[in-house]
């Protein structure tokens, strides 16, 4: 690789990991305001569940037309249009919730989410496309750029509310630093990249489906196997502070359970990369699936041996990178690529989405710890699975 090949791969590097970083940034935002939302809006519980559906709703559209816009605006425009509408609706929406205008936070929430899941297809199509030409697992420390991001907005939020801010002054102090990174980050991605004529080459009959991506048994495993890593890591996200302050636990030691979570995967991702390369995908995801599985049964043991932050550590660990190596394995053959990221993207959001109902429902008749059973069982399917994400050679289209 000449040196001007080399700098121009760690630009482009650079600048997707800049818009992982301004997706987690502005999630973590709000999420965590998700109590001054309800409180403001006079929202009851049950309603406010409701209101959090929205952005899932909204990530789910994006992601499915996502692939269409790949197709005709390319990866740097399609990525500063969805950034800078998030920007935009995350400023608008501290405005609204402030106003107590519920209607008016529904639709700018929706225009978060609708734009956060082409975001989302979009940052990690560029992110198989690098690890698949630098040859090395590269979308792990990427996705620390968001798992980082998200630590940072959690941080920021404190201090806003330390200082007694506005929701709408934090808003737009976010939305600010979103548009920055977005208008930085997307001028740093080729002008090319994502376009179908230049990523997939494939028009007309050759042009490959979702149904086509469908019939390769390789490809639903590997999205099998993603399904098993989003529904672990969400069951944390979810569960974990719900399960802890049921049993007894405070608001402030359940939210710093969360954040060892949190924190155990962002570091794991620094690394993970590394490791990935040493071990190879198969071994990692079977090694991340017992680290995992054991975590999780450590933490349901809870109870009898008084354990969950040790098992809330391997827990994270063990849910890193899991989602990565699916991308990575996805990306393999550019061929299709938009189709196959169109089928696992829509996959990780419905596993999002069903979670929570899930785990309810599994809670009200085994209760709480016992219901982490359902990521357990997710897990053994993905250790089953891991050889399909061992690395194949490129394939050009016909």
């Amino acid at each position: 690789m000449t040196i001007t090949k080399a700098r121009a791969a760690s630009v482009w590097f650079t600048g997707i990991f800049l818009l992982f970083a301004a997706r987690g940034v502005l999630m973590s935002t709000w999420s965590n305001q998700g109590p001054a939302i309800k409180s403001a809006l006079d929202l009851s519980s049950s309603e406010m569940g409701l209101y959090q559906m929205v952005i899932s709703i909204g990530s789910i559209a994006g992601v499915v037309v996502a692939g269409r816009l790949l197709h005709k605006m390319g990866s740097r425009y399609i990525s500063l249009f969805s950034y800078l509408l998030m920007a935009a609706s995350i400023i608008g929406l501290g405005f609204v919730v402030d106003s107590h205008s519920f209607f008016f936070a529904v639709v700018l929430t929706a225009l978060i989410g609708a734009p956060f899941g082409i975001a989302d297809f979009d940052n990690n199509f560029e992110a198989g496309e690098i690890d698949r030409r630098s040859g090395r697992n590269q979308v792990p420390m990427l996705h620390f750029g968001y798992s980082g991001a998200v630590l940072a907005g959690g941080l920021l939020t404190g201090l806003f509310i330390t200082l007694n801010f506005d929701l709408s002054q934090n808003f737009m102090i976010i939305g600010v630093i979103v548009a920055i990174l977005a208008v930085v980050g997307s001028f740093m991605i080729p002008k090319s990249n994502g376009k179908i004529d230049t990523a997939d080459h494939e028009t007309g009959a050759n042009r490959v489906t979702v149904l086509d991506v469908l019939k390769d048994k390789r490809n639903v495993k590997i999205v099998a196997i993603a399904f098993a890593f989003v529904v672990t890591e969400a069951s944390a996200v979810l569960w974990i502070p719900i399960t802890l302050t049921d049993e007894g636990m405070s608001g402030s030691d359940a939210a710093l359970a969360f954040s060892v979570f949190a924190l155990a995967m962002a570091l794991m991702r620094v690394v993970g990369g590394r490791i990935a390369d040493r071990l190879g995908r198969v071994t990692i995801i079977r090694y991340l699936s017992i680290l995992a599985l054991i975590g999780i049964t450590i933490f349901m043991a809870t109870p009898l041996i008084h354990l969950p932050y040790l098992g809330i550590v391997l827990w994270g660990i063990g849910d890193s990178i899991g989602i990565s190596m699916a991308v990575a394995a996805m990306s393999d053959n550019p061929k299709g690529a938009h189709a196959k990221q169109t089928l696992l993207w829509t996959v990780v959001y419905f596993a999002n989405f069903t979670v929570g109902p899930v785990l309810g429902i599994l809670s009200s008749f085994v209760g709480n710890y016992m219901s982490f059973i359902f990521p357990i069982a997710t897990l053994a399917m993905a250790f089953a699975f891991a050889s399909a994400v061992k690395s194949q050679p490129s394939e050009k289209a016909a």
